[in-house]
């Protein structure tokens, strides 16, 4: 008796190769941070060659928008806000400055600078209502920030138990959490208050943490150097 023909199993992933969209030339240094608008419409880059860049790609013709420059410092790290309206940029000099611009405009305006780090600043997340940046780096320390245009650029929270350097950080959907991923070997999650933030939990892996990043607000990924 012949057999019914069985369906053959579909690829779990595509299998076509990826294209070339476009290729952006204009950085001298290596690049060490991308970050796209959640619009779509803009990339940011951040690069040892002292500059970090605004590539524009709302028009048929992608290419640069803006070249940003502080102090001759190369920039580590580069967020973009929910709104697509602002670029937070982390200085990967030992001065640990973070510097906000407005973007919306093809010529970048400085918004605020936020004074307080030490060190390379490795990890910038803005909260998903708009109103927090996040920032960690060498000097293994978790701060959050309410940038306010023209502000003191005081950090309104400063939570230290790492014991090296952050890598990567994440928001919570719901505003009052953040992930952290270290050297030290752990990822941590902290809970935001407006009177008290503090420790949750600390995640311990056998080796240095290099990503964190949120599922939902239940479940958390990470990626370490254990494999």
């Amino acid at each position: 008796m012949d057999l019914p023909n069985r369906p053959t199993a579909k690829a779990a992933w595509p299998t076509n190769p990826a294209a070339l969209m476009v290729n952006l030339k204009g950085q001298t240094g290596r690049t060490t941070s991308l970050a796209f608008s959640p619009d779509r419409c803009l990339l940011a880059s951040g690069a040892q060659d002292n500059t970090g860049r605004v590539w524009e790609f709302g028009s048929r013709k992608p290419g640069e928008r803006a070249v940003l420059k502080k102090d001759g410092d190369p920039f580590a790290s580069v967020a973009f806000s929910p709104n697509s309206r602002w670029l937070v940029a982390g200085s990967g000099a030992l001065n640990g400055t973070i510097w906000v611009f407005d973007v919306s405009d093809k010529t970048a305006q400085d918004v605020v600078t936020l004074r307080g780090a030490k060190g390379a600043i490795t990890a910038l997340s803005f909260s998903p209502d708009n109103k927090l940046i996040a920032s960690g780096g060498e000097d293994h320390t978790l701060r959050i920030w309410e940038p306010v245009a023209g502000g003191t650029g005081t950090p309104k929270a400063v939570l230290k138990n790492h014991t090296s350097a952050i890598k990567s950080l994440a928001f919570a959907a719901s505003n009052t959490e953040v992930a952290t991923a270290s050297l030290d070997k752990t990822a941590r999650l902290w809970t935001l208050s407006r009177i008290r933030s503090t420790e949750k939990a600390v995640i311990p892996h056998e080796s240095e943490v290099l990503s964190v990043a949120y599922v939902n607000s239940s479940t958390l990924a990470t990626g370490s150097q254990d494999k």
